[in-house]
């Protein structure tokens, strides 16, 4: 099989994946109402499932493991992209002590550098992908964001 035959083959498994998940999100919101904020949050898990990995072509783009564009990093250094990645697959720990990171909205900022911003919103919220409302989609971006400062920034006294 040619390596162009096993892309478009990747990219249909990847796919398929994402049209399952995306159905067991939608049977979740049947009853939207009925789901506290907290595990609207937790459905990132569905959304961005790890490990993610960095696009082979362009390693300026992460993806998750059922394709979901995930992060687009604002930096050529490979290594740093590695070890950021590695962070937030729990492969080794936080890259920084705490107050060192900060988001703003999507973006995800060290120091005064914007190092990279979450992706996404067109899977969670396009009519061809799960079409969820806003409301829905950045409580989950939002539980995707809070993951990735807890694991890049470590653990903390809360005193910070």
């Amino acid at each position: 099989m040619s390596r162009l035959q096993k892309n478009r083959q990747k990219r249909r498994e990847e796919a398929i994946l994402r049209e399952r998940r995306g159905q067991e999100l939608s049977d979740h919101l049947q009853h939207i109402s009925e789901h506290p904020e907290e595990e609207i949050k937790s459905w990132w898990k569905n959304v961005y499932q790890l490990p993610l990995r960095v696009d082979e072509y362009c390693p300026h783009y992460a993806y998750s493991a059922n394709g979901t564009m995930a992060l687009t990093f604002q930096t050529d250094d490979r290594e740093f992209i590695k070890k950021f990645i590695d962070t937030v697959n729990g492969e080794r720990e936080s890259l920084a002590k705490p107050g060192t990171w900060r988001n703003e909205g999507v973006d995800i900022i060290a120091g005064d550098r914007l190092v990279c911003f979450v992706r996404g919103w067109g899977h969670l919220t396009g009519c061809g992908a799960l079409a969820l409302p806003p409301e829905v989609a950045a409580l989950i971006q939002d539980g995707f964001i809070e993951y990735i400062m807890e694991r890049i920034s470590g653990p903390h006294d809360g005193n910070q």
